[in-house]
């Protein structure tokens, strides 16, 4: 399966989900093929409704903080 970013607002029936304009979906690739070629003639203003998202792109975790940032945090505001 492969990451795909919305570049409009869909709402896929099989799946029985809502997918945002920019939001990011996990698809079989033909299945995202698929999705594109039966709204390709409806979405005329955009190349495909759902492009494949680059590793490099993929939204990365946040960092926990370490234990000693939370406690410096606490003390700042006990003050």
């Amino acid at each position: 399966m492969a990451l795909y970013k919305a570049q409009k607002n869909i709402y896929f029936t099989s799946l029985n989900k809502d997918v945002a304009l920019g939001e990011i979906i996990e698809l079989e690739q033909t299945h995202a093929e698929a999705v594109n070629a039966d709204l390709k003639p409806i979405f005329t203003d955009v190349d495909a409704v759902l492009v494949p998202v680059d590793e490099d792109t993929k939204p990365k975790k946040a960092a926990r903080n370490s234990k000693s940032d939370t406690e410096a945090v606490k003390d700042a505001a006990d003050k």
